[in-house]
């Protein structure tokens, strides 16, 4: 089954711990594409999924942020900004979407857009621009 986002490693940031939770992002966001290919795409399903996606992100976002203060790393607030916006807006609108469409309609594309899209700063090309100045 293809991905719907494939790991590069001109994403690496040279942090292994940071680019292990960056990768599991990934497998994550890619394992709810495959629960939409299975046509496994009811309201549990994908609420499940997201409630797990949502967990880890919050989780790395803690890791990352902590790193980069460890580091003091000059634009960590910028950074706390991606993701507070990430996690005030991103992660509601899926949930609304989710709970409007019962798993079925655009979720693929809120995913997609969510995970990068018109949204550069919150996809690959976030952790190469941010993450690479740690």
């Amino acid at each position: 089954m293809d991905t719907q986002f494939e790991w590069r490693e001109e994403y690496s940031i040279g942090v292994d711990s940071i680019d292990q939770e960056h990768k599991r992002l990934f497998r994550i966001i890619n394992k709810l594409f495959d629960f939409k290919e299975e046509e496994k795409d009811n309201q549990w399903t994908c609420q499940e999924g997201i409630k797990y996606f949502k967990g880890h992100a919050v989780k790395h976002f803690a890791d990352e942020e902590a790193y980069m203060a460890s580091i003091g790393y000059e634009g960590l607030e910028q950074h706390r900004r991606i993701h507070q916006d990430f996690r005030k807006n991103i992660l509601p609108a899926l949930e609304q979407e989710l709970e409007q469409t019962g798993g079925n309609g655009a979720f693929p594309g809120r995913v997609r857009r969510m995970a990068g899209g018109p949204y550069p700063h919150r996809g690959p090309g976030h952790y190469r621009r941010e993450d690479e100045h740690m």
